[in-house]
């Protein structure tokens, strides 16, 4: 178990930005929710020792037959809470590999190397975090008004998935929780607790379905046949 990894993906969020009527990790495309693409693209990345899965109470039913339809039977099915990082924090809780990988459950075009990368690096210096430097030019604002740009190879724009030892995390997130600090991925966490977080390589194709818009590209990408169902 001394290099073992558990899987976090926390599914519990309402989604606002892409629908008030339905979560957009249960949107159905091609007959399957976007959960499914996100977990068997997992599954054919890395054999986690388990999938803890973060939801609200009434999502239970519905994603157990997600895992049974990809054939994954090590999964947990963890009480979703308030917000994402408290959701994290349950998963973390339940979760038993030395090591915890966090995956957004609407970023499905994760790939086996990145998957793997991230792993690596973190089992080598115990914090992991996938990114891409921005493309565009950078500037920094202030009542709509540029101060300065900014130098794009000083910048990453992160992604996940995001990788750590788990008694580093639980310390981090731990500390964020008794002070109360809002966080937005779980790597600003080790960072407040004064522990390095080492990048490794993602790819623009690596998105977080977000926007409605963003369905349109996926059923794009199905139809011409780029992304395999």
């Amino acid at each position: 178990m001394s290099n073992s990894v558990s899987a976090i993906i926390p599914a519990a969020g309402i989604g606002k930005r892409f629908s008030d009527k339905e979560k957009k990790q249960f949107y159905l495309i091609n007959d399957k929710p976007i959960l499914y693409y996100t977990l068997k693209a997992l599954k054919l990345s890395f054999p986690f020792i388990e999938y803890n899965i973060g939801a609200q109470k009434n999502d239970f039913e519905f994603i157990k037959n997600v895992c049974n339809d990809l054939d994954i039977n090590n999964y947990k099915l963890v009480l979703g809470g308030k917000e994402r990082f408290d959701t994290v924090f349950n998963c973390l809780c339940e979760s038993s590999g030395k090591y915890v990988l966090i995956h957004d459950a609407v970023r499905p075009f994760i790939t086996k190397e990145i998957v793997i990368n991230c792993i690596e690096v973190a089992k080598k210096h115990s914090a992991a975090v996938c990114g891409v430097t921005p493309r565009d030019t950078v500037k920094q604002i202030t009542n709509y008004m540029v101060d300065k740009t900014i130098e794009r190879d000083k910048l990453i724009l992160t992604h996940t998935p995001q990788v750590f030892e788990k008694k580093l995390l639980e310390k981090a997130l731990m500390y964020q929780r008794e002070n109360n600090i809002f966080i937005t991925d779980e790597a600003m966490a080790i960072e407040l607790i004064g522990y390095n977080v080492y990048i490794t390589q993602s790819n623009f194709t690596n998105i977080k379905l977000t926007q409605a818009e963003d369905i349109l590209y996926f059923k794009y990408l199905i139809e011409k046949g780029v992304y395999k169902i």
